[in-house]
């Protein structure tokens, strides 16, 4: 059974939204056998969703993600060695992941790295013979990394995060930068996560 841990800093907000949405559009692709979690890598006291968070949930209905899945929790190395597929808000999220397991580099993307890669991916589905299963799946997104020019290619310290300025692969958090500074962000998260959602499905279909 695949699992998704989608990860931001706090757990309050990016990643919560991220992983709803990844879950409800993906569910009819995997029924039964798909697991999205979340998780932050400086959670603070099981700190509850955001309200914004909850706003968007409930009004895209999928309020049952609130119910089952409340407070925030942290990433550790056993979350990470369970993972097939990590999603980061951003580049810091992505280094701190390969810190906690040098194995996971492989299977650790920011959700919109991922998105780029997985446009990529389209093109080789004609060629692909027979079925990809999940994890074959994501090895492919690692390898197609040494060939698609991705927003951000060589800026900052490669794998090791981004360098002083906002890279083009970050949704930054917005909790810090003022109301509308946060709903920019609620908006990024919730379109990230819908185009990623609508890649997966078609990368399932077939021949995946």
């Amino acid at each position: 059974m695949p699992v998704i841990v989608v990860v931001c800093t706090a757990n309050v907000c990016r990643s919560p939204l991220a992983a709803a949405i990844l879950d409800a559009g993906l569910r009819s692709s995997y029924p039964g056998t798909l697991t999205l979690l979340s998780a932050g890598t400086a959670v603070r006291d099981e700190q509850e969703l955001c309200a914004s968070t909850v706003r968007q949930l409930a009004a895209r209905r999928i309020p049952g993600y609130v119910a089952e899945r409340s407070r925030a929790g942290q990433l550790d190395t056993g979350l990470v060695d369970t993972a097939d597929l990590i999603l980061t808000a951003d580049t810091a999220q992505r280094a701190i992941v390969a810190q906690l397991s040098t194995a996971a580099r492989s299977r650790t993307f920011t959700l919109r790295e991922a998105t780029y890669l997985l446009e990529g991916a389209a093109r080789l589905r004609a060629s692909e013979p027979e079925p990809l299963d999940f994890s074959e799946s994501v090895e492919r997104l690692n390898t197609l990394r040494a060939t698609i020019v991705t927003p951000g290619s060589g800026r900052g310290r490669g794998f090791g995060g981004p360098g002083r300025r906002r890279h083009p692969l970050d949704i930054v958090d917005g909790h810090h930068k003022g109301p509308k500074s946060h709903a920019d962000v609620v908006h990024e998260v919730t379109a990230a996560a819908e185009e990623l959602s609508r890649l997966l499905r078609e990368d399932a279909a077939v021949p995946v």
